[in-house]
């Protein structure tokens, strides 16, 4: 089994998508649940980190996709972008050059039984 799971940290992605919805209580879950797969006859057999470039602009579909409410969606767009316009300034970058690392973390298992 394979699963990939979102990273919340600070200064990442997870800064816009958190905006959404904050979901670090069931990425604890689900990680918890990975972790005890041992149980099931499951063995960790990998366990790596990587990160996916994210722009404003991918944020702003995943914000349409995922937001009905158009002031609401208005409403969190103004905020992504003030937070973009920070990490921009701190990163000495233009707006339309940033990109956000959306870090990943991989969990392979294997059945041992």
């Amino acid at each position: 089994m394979i699963f990939v799971e979102p990273v919340g940290k600070k200064g990442s992605y997870y800064e816009l998508v958190r905006l959404i919805g904050d979901e670090r209580d069931i990425q604890a879950k689900a990680y918890r649940a990975i972790e005890a797969a041992g149980r099931l006859g499951f063995q960790m057999t990998a366990e790596e980190s990587y990160y996916l470039e994210r722009s404003f602009e991918d944020y702003l579909h995943i914000l349409e996709v995922n937001v009905d409410d158009k002031i609401r969606r208005t409403e969190i767009a103004a905020a992504a972008r003030a937070v973009t316009e920070r990490l921009c300034r701190e990163a000495g970058t233009s707006f339309e050059s940033y990109r956000y690392r959306s870090i990943c973390r991989m969990n392979v298992l294997k059945k041992t039984a």
